[in-house]
């Protein structure tokens, strides 16, 4: 199959988001898979969002090609997914990656590699020729690497202190979940009365809004847009659900 087919192959339907107005439009939630909910809430990730509208604005072809490789790293997607894309079948849906990984090519000797890092990045080198003389080298980086690992997860925690006490736990979490991709949508199509927002999805039976409603809409929207922000990697890694790499396909470039 030539590469051409192959890009076609994976791209998936075109689909607006709902409304948010009823859940009815959200088929099938409740059997979709943890990668499912993963791409769901990225796909309502303003940055995400914004950064495809500029692909669709660049006309040259090698620009197009650096902007969707640029996309997929910052977005831990292995390959490149549009936003605007349904979650697809087979080869068509997303693959997420938590890790971006560079090697030198066959045909040459070295390699300049430029990396943007986020605060809760952590870029660390291998050296693949003292491992190949002993098990301990192998050992010893892999334990470097899981230091430097962790000293960098503490750091961001001293920054983000109320992270620590945020671990994800999904058992039965189907219904509040698409409940919080509702209150996303909502806001999308125009709803800017969060409160009312809220009280339409979560309370319905209620008349009017009290200042405890106001208060729970304050804390679900900041958890939606959380998930969509970066939370939805742990949904796309929750429990192992990740495949396996595929062979060959694991360098960042």
């Amino acid at each position: 199959m030539s590469t051409k087919s192959k890009k076609n192959k994976r791209k998936a339907k075109r689909m607006p988001l709902p409304n948010g107005e009823d859940q009815n439009a959200y088929k099938n939630f409740v059997k979709w898979p943890k990668r499912r909910w993963a791409w769901e809430f990225l796909r309502r990730n303003p940055k995400f969002q914004a950064a495809c509208k500029e692909l669709d604005t660049l006309d040259e072809a090698d620009a197009k090609k650096r902007k969707r490789k640029e996309i997929r790293i910052q977005f831990h997607l292995r390959f490149f997914k549009h936003a605007e894309e349904r979650y697809g079948r087979g080869p068509q849906r997303p693959v997420f990656t938590p890790t971006a990984a560079w090697k030198v090519e066959e045909d040459k000797n070295t390699r300049d590699v430029t990396v943007k890092l986020e605060e809760a990045h952590c870029l660390v080198r291998f050296d693949v020729r003292p491992m190949l003389l002993t098990n301990s080298s192998f050992k010893y980086q892999f334990k470097q690497a899981k230091s430097a690992i962790e000293l960098t997860m503490e750091d961001y925690l001293r920054r983000h202190p109320g992270q620590a006490a945020e671990k994800f736990s999904w058992k039965g979490s189907e219904l509040p979940m698409i409940q919080l991709l509702r209150l996303l949508d909502m806001k999308a199509a125009g709803q800017t009365n969060k409160s009312e927002a809220y009280r339409k999805i979560f309370v319905p039976d209620d008349d009017e809004l009290s200042n405890e409603t106001a208060k729970k809409s304050f804390n679900a929207y900041k958890r939606a847009e959380s998930i969509a922000d970066h939370r939805y990697l742990a949904l796309a890694l929750y429990e192992g659900e990740l495949p396996e790499q595929d062979p060959g396909k694991h360098d960042a470039s």
